[in-house]
């Protein structure tokens, strides 16, 4: 008890230091980011502010710690709307969640300024917590207001420019004097920037837009269609209600898809930008996008993290409650057969006696395979576990191990073996091969009602040796077909009967380090067949080869 204890804590110091680094490395790349973010928990309250959030609102990691996001960065006009919301969230109720919003924050000075906010709820086993990806548009704001001022400008001096021969040249050189003022801004913007005509055909397109798309920055892509660099999803998206979108409330906002030059795809925020002249007749589109691939790069590592974390409670959980189900049951034997002896050896009949005695002798022995099951699971992890294939005869290996089952098993179930195979030689490691097949035969002995037959069935295919272990016991549930070789998971119709679940998952381990292959087929109520495929009869170094190649 004492070892697997030891064992267990190793494993899960092991586990724990395996998420430090990971949450190291997200650390890492949180701490360099050029966005805001902000976890907060169910209650508003900060979890972690990371250092392009102090630079932006003027707070320190430090100060704001446990503190209420709202009382931080929220106008106080806003404050009371974002706890109702909050409060929404927290029973997952929050229609913006995975959207992206604009808004005011608040910095500490007192000054408010607009953000871009997408939030993620992220599920921890507990309560949940939020994640706020924040980035500070006050630029994109300016530019954009900017981009509108000066189109609009631009529509007045075309529609006045019929007036007469003087006053159009007048417009036109205005109106071009406004595209000069309009071009110097988007060519030193970061933001991919273009217009285009009604067609999608492009009109302009600004140097941070070619070299996004993969494009020489003086390459000219003037009459370029927008489907050449638009993912055939954002397309579809544009036709069916983006352009309209634009047209009729101004602009529309979304996360898409664009393609460079070479054929590789990457997110941007877009917003699309409907330009109308003044008796509201379409004239032109104008998009001003951003590269969000480090973001989503980002909020795919955390979500990865969390998973792991949330994989390695499970998996711990899973363990506490075997160990304390399966080993409850034979130390109470042990306890409550040494107090009668220790009370009451002397009145007791020897056969009695012996009674007691076999009892802890077979609960010792139930936890001993238990732990043997626990440690072997933990050397083939480990890869600590090496597959050694020896010359062997493999039929009476067979029978010798069927027989050891029924010996073992009090001979509920008859074990009867069936081979083709001629008495000669096979290469393989005898203890992989007593670990798979011992197991599959005890269960499929467990699993069986007392008396119905058990089938062990070996067949030569080529190098192959195809064992086919069959039973017609109580089957597996089909919802638990996916899950049945996963650590600690047993069947949903065999809470009755005592098991670890590490038994499939000791033959799923044991198979591939053999480098072979087990399948499993199954019908509720009428029995159960595994069939093992191992590379038994090659020549000696070529089954070393194939072992190590399957094994990496």
């Amino acid at each position: 008890m004492l070892l697997t204890v030891t064992r267990d804590l190793i494993e899960r110091k092991g586990a724990e230091e395996a998420l430090r680094d990971e949450r190291a490395r997200l650390k890492a790349t949180l701490d360099v980011a050029l966005d805001c973010i902000v976890t907060i928990d169910g209650a508003g309250c900060v979890l972690d502010w990371n250092p392009a959030a102090e630079q932006t609102f003027g707070w320190s990691r430090a100060e704001v710690l446990g503190l209420e996001m709202a009382e931080l960065i929220v106008p106080p006009d806003l404050r009371e709307r974002h706890r109702q919301g909050m409060a929404r969230a927290a029973l997952g109720e929050m229609r913006m969640l995975g959207q992206r919003i604009e808004l005011r924050a608040l910095h500490r000075d007192g000054h408010t300024f607009p953000v871009e906010l997408s939030i993620s709820r992220v599920e921890t086993g507990g309560d949940p917590i939020f994640t706020g990806f924040i980035r500070d548009i006050t630029q994109r704001k300016e530019a954009e207001a900017e981009i509108l001022a000066l189109n609009a400008d631009l529509e007045r001096r075309v529609e006045v420019a019929t007036a007469g021969l003087r006053q159009q040249a007048e417009k036109i050189y205005e109106a071009n004097l406004a595209l000069t003022r309009f071009k110097a801004v988007a060519d030193i913007t970061s933001d991919f920037v273009c217009i285009t005509n009604l067609q999608a055909e492009m009109l302009y397109i600004n140097p941070a837009g070619r070299a996004l798309l993969g494009h020489a920055l003086d390459a000219d892509l003037v009459g370029m269609s927008f489907t050449t660099f638009a993912s055939d999803d954002f397309i579809r998206r544009a036709y069916e209600y983006g352009f309209k979108r634009a047209m009729e409330t101004g602009a529309w906002q979304e996360d898409v898809m664009f393609k460079r030059c070479d054929g590789s795809e990457f997110p941007v925020s877009m917003v699309g930008i409907g330009i109308k002249a003044e008796d509201g007749t379409p004239m032109y589109f104008s998009g001003v996008c951003r590269d969000i691939s480090e973001r989503v790069a980002m909020e795919a590592q955390l979500r990865g993290s969390l998973n792991v974390e949330r994989d390695l409670n499970m998996l711990k959980t899973n363990f506490v409650n075997m160990i304390s189900h399966e080993f409850r049951t034979p130390l109470g034997v042990i306890m409550s057969s040494t107090e009668i002896l220790t009370k009451y050896f002397d009145r007791l009949p020897e056969a009695l006696r012996n009674e007691h005695l076999n009892d802890v002798v077979e609960a010792t022995r139930r936890m001993g395979v238990m732990m043997e099951e626990i440690l072997l699971l933990a050397r083939v992890d480990a890869g600590s576990e090496f597959c050694k294939p020896e010359p062997m005869e493999l039929v009476a290996f067979c029978r010798q191990l069927a027989a050891d089952v029924d010996l073992a098993s009090s001979q509920k179930c008859p074990i009867v073996v069936c081979s083709t195979i001629a008495p000669q030689d096979a290469h393989a490691d005898s203890t992989i091969l007593r670990h798979i097949f011992t197991n599959l035969m005890n269960n499929a002995v467990k699993f069986s009602p007392t008396g119905s037959p058990v089938k062990l069935e070996i067949q030569r295919y080529g190098d192959d040796a195809v064992f086919v272990v069959s039973d017609q016991g109580i089957g597996i549930p089909q919802k638990d077909m996916s899950q049945i070789f996963n650590a600690f998971h047993r069947g949903s119709n065999t809470s009755e009967i005592s098991g670890t679940g590490l038994g499939l998952v000791i033959v799923k381990r044991c198979v591939t380090l053999h480098g072979g292959s087990v399948e499993l087929s199954s019908e509720l109520g009428q029995g159960t067949t595994f069939t093992v495929r191992l590379p038994l009869f090659a020549e000696f170094g070529e089954v070393n080869l194939k072992v190590r190649t399957t094994n990496g």
